[in-house]
């Protein structure tokens, strides 16, 4: 934020909401003064049912939590919020003996490891966010990235002047992509969330990117290899 802007000028840019979860206490206040100050909006969440309350009621953008967890509670957690429309998950951890790798495959999008500066914590946000695609506050039933929208109520992805009707796990293939937009969504996930195993997801991914190909004539879905599948975006 720049010296001539006030507070209230920033929050009015809407920046975006932030939950904060199973943060130390002065790691949680830190980061509440580095996120307010530049205009982002915090809300501190003390539990799972609090953060299940502000996902439904209030549409935050970006979950912002530690990593004191099992791993059968990171991923129960991580499941829960991808149910409310794909919001990112940024962890925190405060050693590198954390396997990042893990948190990953877990649900996380983004891993800091701990100490980190201020700009560098803020310009890991915004790099964040702006690599999601908008979340729909009126009960996400078009999803929109790079040129496509996805009607998920009529199960029909609009690419340019042409649709293609979706239905069951390819549908639910697409709007995960969709949802992740070019960050990467790890197959772990994607067979866990589709209920299937990796060669019949590979059975979907490939007609899927058929389909779409055909018609955009380039991948628009692409394999990191090792990580997981994403999205291409070729807007201008």
């Amino acid at each position: 934020m720049s010296s001539a802007e006030s507070l209230p000028e920033a929050m009015q840019r809407g920046l975006g909401q932030v939950l904060l979860f199973n943060n130390p206490t002065q790691q949680l206040q830190t980061m509440e003064v580095w996120l307010n100050t530049e205009g982002f909006q915090t809300t501190v969440c003390m539990s799972g049912a609090d953060i299940e309350m502000q996902l439904s009621q209030h549409h935050p953008d970006l979950v912002i939590m530690g990593t004191d967890f099992t791993d059968m509670e990171a991923l129960t957690l991580c499941t829960s919020i991808r149910a409310w429309g794909g919001v990112p998950i940024m962890a925190l951890v405060s050693t590198e003996d954390v396997d990042s790798v893990k948190l990953l495959e877990l649900g996380a999008d983004v891993v800091i490891i701990e100490p980190i500066l201020q700009f560098e914590f803020l310009a890991r946000v915004r790099a964040l966010l702006r690599r999601t695609p908008p979340r729909s506050t009126s009960g996400n039933k078009i999803l929109s990235f790079g040129g496509m929208r996805l009607d998920r109520e009529h199960q029909v992805l609009h690419i340019e002047t042409e649709s293609i009707q979706l239905e069951g796990r390819e549908l639910l293939l697409m709007e995960a992509l969709m949802l992740s937009g070019t960050r990467v969504i790890s197959r772990r996930k994607l067979e866990a969330s589709l209920a299937l195993r990796s060669q019949d997801l590979d059975g979907y991914i490939r007609r899927l990117r058929q389909r779409v190909e055909e018609i955009e004539g380039w991948r628009r879905i692409v394999n990191e290899h090792g990580l997981g599948l994403r999205l291409l975006d070729r807007s201008p």
